[in-house]
């Protein structure tokens, strides 16, 4: 099944909801970027590390607490964090305000499918709601590489022909 922009995927029980901004598609399965909203008390699941996905947070509005290998600290807008595989990171919201950031994940499609709903759910719903996206500010805009300049991605056809 193949990603688009503006697709929603909803955590009601961690109080996180993600909107597809730039499908891996767009990047030849290297980028995914993903406006992830996160309510007041929620979180990521838990404490985790990606053994091979690079993930970078940037926070467009609210703040959100941080634990990055093993050290806690505050992220408000305009806070970038880039977390390598193998580093354990965990993020929620304490505060009293809707939270708003911007996830980049590389490589995008190998962390997507993890989210994808299980088959016999793609059964009875083959398609997620898509909803449009929130603009971004100028300021936190120029903050996210792949957003402002997109970066060419290796093509297959290019690097099979050597090109």
């Amino acid at each position: 099944m193949e990603t688009h922009v503006g697709e929603l995927y909803e955590n009601p029980v961690t109080g996180e909801r993600g909107v597809v901004r730039v499908p891996p598609r767009q990047s030849n399965g290297h980028l995914l970027v993903v406006d992830l909203y996160v309510r007041p008390g929620g979180a990521v699941a838990a404490e985790h590390a990606h053994p091979a996905t690079t993930e970078t947070f940037t926070v467009v509005r609210g703040e959100l607490a941080v634990r990055h290998d093993g050290r806690e600290r505050r992220a408000g807008p305009g806070t970038r964090l880039r977390v390598p595989p193998g580093v354990a990171h965990d993020l929620w919201n304490d505060g009293e305000e809707e939270a708003r950031v911007v996830v980049e994940v590389q490589p995008g499609e190998r962390w997507l499918r993890r989210l994808r709903p299980p088959p016999l759910k793609r059964l009875l719903r083959p398609e997620l709601p898509t909803v449009g996206l929130e603009p971004l500010p100028a300021e936190i805009a120029e903050l996210i590489p792949g957003l402002a300049a997109r970066p060419r991605w290796p093509n297959t056809t290019t690097v099979a022909a050597g090109r």
